[in-house]
């Protein structure tokens, strides 16, 4: 069951990820969930046809660190113009893939009661 609901979480996933990548026309997209027990966002990269980020597997990190740690303290979006002269930016994943980010655009994902569920972030705008 448990298997299940992870491969259905996956796909809809994919479909989020894909759709908003469609819409904001940019390179890279990603949906952070939030994990609270861990106080840790977390994803599964989504292939895209880029296989920079086809060895990696499910990413985690304090939900505090980078741009979207800081869409998940202040519940606010923000639009980053120059990824590397920003101090929220943190370039770990860019050092893992090999990958160069330069604009963000990352929102905070919320329920109907205001409950942080995760951060969508879209990089590199075309």
């Amino acid at each position: 069951e448990r298997s299940r609901l992870s491969r259905e979480i996956d796909s809809i996933t994919r479909i989020v990820v894909q759709g908003f990548r469609k819409l904001i026309d940019c390179e890279r997209c990603a949906l952070f969930l939030m994990d609270d027990s861990r106080q840790e966002l977390y994803f599964k990269p989504v292939g895209d046809g880029d296989h920079s980020h086809a060895r990696l597997k499910e990413i985690r990190f304090p939900a505090t660190s980078g741009v979207a740690g800081w869409v998940v303290s202040t519940k606010q979006p923000c639009n980053i113009k120059d990824a590397y002269h920003d101090s929220r930016f943190n370039a770990d994943i860019d050092t893992m893939t090999g990958f160069r980010t330069r604009t963000i655009l990352c929102h905070p994902v919320l329920s109907s009661s205001n409950e942080l569920l995760g951060v969508i972030q879209m990089v590199n705008k075309l």
